[in-house]
């Protein structure tokens, strides 16, 4: 839906287009998780949209460019030289060499090696006349390819993708009652920070009944589903969407099991009689998807079931 909706869908869209009863909560809460995972964006206020996240641009690489090595001819000026003959600036002074004729059938000599009296006159040694000079190109030695080192790589390593950043715990609203979601929430990353956990990230976004928090404690990746408790003054009674709400929480804590086997998976709830009921409960389906239930107070602690 989201791919033939690139501006995106709301909550309730969606609800509307995968129909047989679908909540807009349990769109809010799966669409949430998808953004926990990367998967799925959220963008704008009221309405907030739900679309997917565009491509990461990718890198170019360029291939590296050889050294130009320029040979010139011999008997010929160098380029950018003038036609007037000039003096090797080297410290020993060219000396002509005398070339022999080729038999027709001949394969190429090799360079011939400088008399001892050639030598004195120049002032060289014989070895030092049999080493090639490098081509000079505006006055400057060209370099050559044996001068490179050959363990230099071709190509350089891409960058290392970086390790996930930490993020700090999400504000408490002293507007709002403690058991609602967005003050639990606040509750149980400041209890998981003082426990020396990472918070690696936190919903602050939407207004559905669910939040997320993912950090890392001991060693071991938690994935927290936490739910409040419902505002007085709604038509049905709270006890009634504080059902809806833990059934909810409970089929988001099993798809996270299934998404992550190897981290711990939590519920966290206001402590509450209705929530402490609704866990007892489903004590066997909780523990058949490995899902603990934590229990926060006003006081910010926290109690496992």
């Amino acid at each position: 839906m989201l791919e033939e909706s690139p501006d995106g869908l709301t909550d309730a869209a969606l609800a509307r287009q995968l129909g047989d009863g679908v909540r807009p909560q349990t769109v809010n809460q799966l669409c949430r998780r998808l953004v926990a995972e990367g998967a799925l964006e959220r963008v704008g206020t009221r309405p907030i949209l739900n679309r997917l996240p565009a491509p990461p641009p990718r890198k170019v690489r360029r291939p590296r460019k050889p050294a130009a090595v320029v040979v010139p001819d011999e008997g010929a000026p160098a380029p950018g030289a003038s036609s007037a003959p000039q003096e090797d600036p080297g410290p020993a002074p060219r000396t002509r060499r005398s070339r022999k004729k080729e038999p027709a059938t001949a394969s190429p000599p090799a360079e011939a090696v400088p008399s001892e009296q050639n030598a004195s006159t120049t002032g060289a040694s014989p070895a030092e006349k049999a080493t090639p000079k490098a081509p000079v190109v505006d006055g400057t030695p060209a370099p050559q390819p044996e001068d490179q080192p050959e363990d230099q790589p071709e190509d350089q390593p891409e960058d290392q993708p970086e390790s996930p950043a930490s993020c700090g715990p999400p504000p408490y609203d002293a507007l709002q009652a403690w058991s609602r979601v967005v003050n639990v929430q606040s509750l149980v990353a400041g209890w998981l920070v003082r426990r020396g956990a990472t918070l690696r990230w936190a919903s602050v976004d939407g207004t559905g009944p669910a939040r997320d928090l993912v950090a890392s404690l001991d060693g071991d990746d938690v994935h927290v589903e936490v739910t409040g408790w419902p505002a007085d003054g709604a038509r049905t009674h709270p006890t009634t969407i504080a059902g809806d709400w833990f059934a909810a929480a409970e089929h988001a804590a099993a798809e996270r099991r299934r998404a992550h086997p190897r981290a711990r998976i939590v519920i966290a709830l206001p402590d509450t009689r209705r929530y402490r009921s609704l866990t007892e409960q489903r004590a066997t389906s909780l523990d058949g998807a490995r899902a603990e239930v934590w229990f926060v107070d006003a006081a910010g602690a926290v109690h496992a079931r």
